[in-house]
């Protein structure tokens, strides 16, 4: 698995992980502070929200290199015990974000109701956690790899 090395993981962790999870919760809070209405900051925080939401998701219940994707990383090329799926199902964030469809949700109703944004934050944080915890299990000098705030 090209870059999956001791090095090349706990920099991906060190950078790209931690930037993604900070940016889950900024993005979130942003887009929550935002207030009503369709203006362009507004969408572009859901965008971004979304964006992270996505990547995280699949960090944490992807498969990676293993599943045919040669330079991706996931939860489990740090953690072989971790065997989680991913905390939201992927074709709800692609309805949101990634594709236009048929089957894609109502813009404004998914603009004005926060809900499933937080819902969808705190899984990420809560499955997030609980990686943590498998690591320390399996790897324990790679938990300080990642921002613990």
């Amino acid at each position: 698995m090209p870059g999956h090395t001791p090095e090349g993981l706990e920099r991906v962790a060190r950078v790209h992980v931690n930037h993604e999870r900070k940016n889950v919760r900024d993005m979130v809070e942003a887009w929550l502070a935002s207030g009503d209405g369709d203006e362009p900051a507004r969408t572009a925080y859901l965008d971004s929200a979304l964006i992270h939401i996505r990547a995280m998701n699949e960090f944490l219940g992807g498969m990676g290199s293993r599943k045919g994707f040669p330079f991706d990383v996931a939860a489990t090329d740090y953690a072989s015990m971790w065997d989680e799926a991913k905390p939201i199902d992927s074709f709800s964030i692609a309805r949101k974000v990634a594709h236009i469809t048929c089957q894609r949700e109502n813009l404004l109703d998914w603009m004005t109701n926060p809900e499933y944004l937080i819902e969808w934050r705190e899984g990420i944080e809560q499955t997030f956690v609980r990686f943590l915890a498998v690591l320390g299990e399996e790897h324990p000098e790679r938990v300080a790899w990642f921002d613990m705030s």
